[in-house]
């Protein structure tokens, strides 16, 4: 129900894949089945440079929010750099540019030489300001092409959202 307009976007499943913690990321991050599933664009390359995979959530004013975006790339035709690579915007702000989940992958495992089926995840956080009880924060997703990767798509595993209360 938080998908935004008519460009729902693909859901993938992991078939024939065990998601493979790094090491140092404890399992209690996110549930196996966070990572085992997965939106994406597609392969459509000309619809998708003329859209964002957008979600709308509905947050109190005036709070910080943490956004904890999960990744891991479950195709396994996905298996090296630059191959899927965008740009995630928060609060219609740039969040990440050239978001690359293999890049990430090898990263946390130190290079490990399978990539996919590793789970990675980043934590934004988000000042809504004062106003209105209720603010609208998109979370959007949009190929990045600078580095020329193979596809234009996006993917995304599972969003979690975390109202920091100061008080």
């Amino acid at each position: 129900p938080y998908l935004y307009g008519a460009a729902y976007g693909v859901t993938y499943y992991a078939e024939n894949m065990t998601i493979q913690y790094p090491t140092g990321m404890p399992t209690y991050v996110a549930p196996v089945d966070v990572y085992a599933t997965a939106r994406s664009m597609g392969r459509y390359s000309p619809i998708n440079l003329n859209y964002n995979l957008t979600w709308i959530f509905s947050v109190d004013s005036g709070f910080s929010y943490l956004f904890r975006l999960h990744f891991c790339e479950i195709q396994t035709n996905i298996t090296k750099v630059n191959q899927v690579v965008f740009d995630i915007f928060l609060y219609n702000q740039t969040a990440e540019h050239g978001m690359d989940v293999i890049a990430w992958a090898s990263v946390e495992t130190g290079g490990a030489s399978q990539l996919y089926g590793v789970p990675v995840y980043r934590d934004y956080v988000v000042l809504i300001p004062n106003g209105s009880p209720q603010q609208d924060v998109w979370l959007a997703l949009h190929p990045n092409l600078y580095g020329k990767p193979t596809f234009s798509d996006v993917i995304l595993n599972g969003v979690e959202i975390f109202k920091v209360n100061d008080s």
